[in-house]
C-alpha cells in the first residue's frame, strides 16, 4: 500500500526523522523486554486512505491513514501505569518503602519489648503509609482507565507532519513536528503531547504491512518518551 501520493502521480516520502527512530526500525537500541513479548495480532481493523485537506495550499495531495477503534481498559491502564510510573518515581518508591519498613519493624520490636501503646501506634501509622504506597496509586489509575474505556469510537488520521483527532467540528491536532514525546507500551503506540497528556494507537488496530510505516512516521516527528 502507498500512502503517500501527489497529483502528478509521483510518490511522496515521509519526512526525515526529527525525533529519535523507531524501535522497530534499523539503529534503533533494541528493548530485552520487548522482545520477548508476543508479536502484535491483528484484529482485523483497516486503516483508511484519507487526503489533507491543508495540502491544498502546495497543490499537493498528502495522503494519510485513518483509524477507528475502541480503546480497551487494559490498555488504558497500561499506558497510564507505565506514564505516571517512571524510573525516577519507581526508584523513589523504593526509597520510602524502605525507610518506613525499617521504622515498622523498629516500632514493633519496640512494643514487644516495653509495651508501650505509642511504638503500637506508630507502627500502626507506619504500616498505613506502606500500604497507600503500594496499593492505592494502582487503584486510582484502575478507576480512571475504566471511566476513559467509556466504549466511545476513537477516529485518528496518521499524517507525515501531523496527527488529527476526532471528527467534524471536534478535530484537533498533534503535529509531528520534534515537538511532541512518544513511547511503545504493552504493544500501544503512544503520543505525549501537554506534558503526559497522551493519545494512544493499539498496534492491534494497525495491519500488519502498514505498521512499519506508521511506527516510522510517528518515530520521525516526535522525540522518544525516556522511561
Amino acid at each position: 500500500m502507498k500512502p503517500f501520493e501527489k497529483e502528478n502521480g509521483e510518490t511522496g516520502q515521509p519526512p526525515e526523522r526529527q525525533g529519535d527512530p523507531s524501535p522497530s526500525s534499523e539503529g534503533y537500541p533494541a528493548d530485552p523486554e520487548e522482545e520477548r513479548e508476543e508479536s502484535v495480532e491483528w484484529d482485523g481493523s483497516e486503516a483508511e486512505l484519507v487526503a489533507d485537506g491543508d495540502s491544498r495550499e502546495y497543490k499537493d495531495t498528502v495522503t494519510g491513514f485513518k483509524f477507528s477503534y475502541i480503546l480497551r481498559e487494559e490498555e488504558i491502564y497500561a499506558c497510564m501505569k507505565e506514564t505516571q510510573y517512571d524510573q525516577k518515581r519507581k526508584r523513589r518508591t523504593a526509597v520510602e518503602l524502605c525507610i518506613f519498613s525499617a521504622l515498622l519493624l523498629f516500632f514493633l520490636v519496640s512494643f514487644f519489648l516495653y509495651r508501650q501503646p505509642d511504638n503500637l501506634f506508630f507502627a500502626t501509622v507506619c504500616a498505613a503509609f506502606i500500604f497507600i504506597m503500594i496499593f492505592l496509586p494502582g487503584i486510582r489509575i484502575r478507576q480512571d482507565a475504566r471511566r476513559n474505556a467509556d466504549g466511545k469510537e476513537v477516529s485518528m488520521e496518521v499524517y507525515p507532519d501531523e496527527i488529527v483527532m476526532g471528527r467534524g467540528d471536534r478535530k484537533w491536532n498533534i503535529p509531528l513536528d520534534g515537538s511532541c514525546r512518544s513511547a511503545v507500551i504493552r504493544q500501544n503506540l503512544v503520543v505525549y503531547f501537554k506534558g503526559d497528556d497522551m493519545v494512544i494507537l493499539p498496534m492491534r488496530c494497525v495491519e500488519p504491512d502498514i505498521l512499519p510505516e506508521i511506527e516510522a512516521i510517528i518515530q520521525a516527528g516526535t522525540v522518544r518518551r525516556m522511561a
